[in-house]
């Protein structure tokens, strides 16, 4: 039988935590880092989930105050803290709970820009005339972009972000108060979404010594390092660091000499393909996963076309019978991609496939994807070229999880400065601190001797 909390016990947590109803109550807050009265509840494991936006709204509730932090510029090229993003958002994302797909709909990617610039030029061939704006982006998943405050523009250089952004105003496609995020900026928080994933990782592998997560946009690519740090010396909340590259419009990204820029890896004891990634590669057991899926859905069609035996593999398409990735591992030189089915059938191939010079990284490409070719471009631009993906694996987006820890990745230039609210997290019903019950004590302590030192004159 559960003990009841006593009506005392209770007031003295409502008085430290700021948790409890109002008027006798007995229901508490949750006490923790993180105020999950305002989330959607407790962690229930890392987040996998490696998505800018996933840290932007843990940050917007931590202990610490990260509201000085520039995220994004405006149309003209001003800095945007979140302090003020969060202020332009807060009628829509903060009081009903800023989960992630709510974050999420202020992201407006590479893709969705193709769609408004398609829009934009179909307006300009009809010479403005008889063209509305609202139907037209009727087609597009995220129509808020029409009237929502606070969208924020990726994909390519900052200079590029600019340039769409005041072009998808000026047209009427988006609201004035839309910004572009800045590029390393978002790495930044990719990384943070990764963070705890990859610290559980490198705990429970000692093998493993560093991880590299390799979040792919429409343009974009993203490598970030984190690497166990061992020894004495070694800080508590500094057992993993994180070291990252931007690579913007990576596909055909050049330098002022008109060079391609080659992506630079390290050599890292696992890799985790996130953002697009896992639309474009496929790993062992995800092949065996998708390959079963497809098995009963080919059976289910069977059953339900009758006589399919005598049916041309035109009338099949034409019926709607189920199609099996093309799942093809690509090889060095190019060209000479073997499918996943030959390769396996060949033992010879498999038994050396780690020891083979020629293989170019080892990664299982799905040639029916219509954009894996920029993907293929990607792994043509990693140096150095004997980097193969032995371990590898996509992050998971339907594991999406509160993010506990936060690595020291903010600096100056970022406008970073910390401060503890602390002081203020009550009110939200998040935890105080040991320290500051005690500071409270002294000074009780200290008023009680000012009142003796008052009386005795001194």
């Amino acid at each position: 039988m559960t003990r009841p909390i006593k009506k005392a016990r209770v007031t003295r947590r409502r008085k430290y935590y700021g948790g409890g109803k109002k008027k006798g109550g007995t229901t508490l807050k949750k006490v923790g880092g993180i105020p999950y009265d305002v989330l959607s509840g407790p962690p229930k494991g890392p987040n996998e989930y490696a998505t800018w936006t996933a840290a932007l709204r843990s940050l917007i509730h931590h202990d610490l105050n990260y509201d000085n932090l520039f995220i994004a510029k405006n149309t003209e090229g001003e800095k945007i803290t979140l302090g003020q993003w969060k202020e332009i958002i807060q009628a829509h994302a903060i009081p009903k709970g800023s989960d992630i797909e709510k974050i999420k709909k202020y992201d407006l990617g590479g893709g969705d820009q193709d769609k408004i610039k398609k829009l934009i030029e179909k307006k300009e061939k009809g010479g403005n005339q008889d063209f509305n704006v609202e139907q037209e982006m009727e087609g597009i998943k995220k129509q808020d972009f029409l009237s929502q405050e606070g969208t924020l523009i990726t994909g390519g250089t900052e200079e590029n972000r600019l340039i769409n952004l005041n072009k998808f105003i000026n047209e009427g496609f988006l609201n004035k108060k839309s910004y572009a995020l800045i590029p390393k900026m978002e790495t930044k928080l990719t990384a943070i979404s990764y963070y705890d994933k990859a610290c559980e990782l490198l705990d429970h592998h000692p093998q493993f010594k560093t991880l590299c997560l390799i979040p792919v946009g429409s343009t974009d690519a993203h490598i970030i390092t984190y690497t166990k740090n061992e020894g004495e010396e070694v800080s508590v909340g500094e057992e993993v660091s994180v070291e990252y590259e931007t690579y913007c419009e990576f596909a055909t990204a050049k330098d002022p000499a008109g060079i391609p820029i080659p992506i630079q890896l390290e050599k890292c004891d696992k890799y985790i393909f996130a953002g697009s990634g896992p639309f474009y590669i496929d790993t062992p057991n995800g092949w065996t996963k998708r390959h079963n899926k497809y098995l009963k859905k080919d059976e289910i069609w069977k059953t339900l076309n009758i006589g399919w035996e005598d049916m041309t593999p035109d009338e099949w398409k034409e019926k709607g019978r189920p199609e099996e990735d093309n799942y093809t591992i690509v090889l060095n030189p190019a060209g000479q991609d073997i499918s996943r089915t030959n390769f396996e059938n060949n033992k010879d191939m498999v038994n050396n496939y780690f020891g083979r010079p020629y293989w170019e990284h080892g990664v299982m490409v799905n040639d029916k994807n219509k954009k894996v070719k920029d993907f293929k471009t990607l792994l043509e631009k990693i140096k150095p070229d004997d980097i193969i993906f032995r371990h590898y694996e996509n992050a998971d987006r339907y594991k999406t999880n509160h993010i506990i820890k936060i690595p020291n990745i903010f600096d100056q230039n970022d406008g970073y400065i910390p401060v503890d609210t602390s002081e203020s997290m009550p009110k939200l019903g998040g935890k105080l601190s040991r320290r500051r019950k005690t500071d409270k004590k002294k000074n009780k302590r200290v008023t009680k001797k000012s009142r003796k030192s008052r009386k005795s004159g001194k």
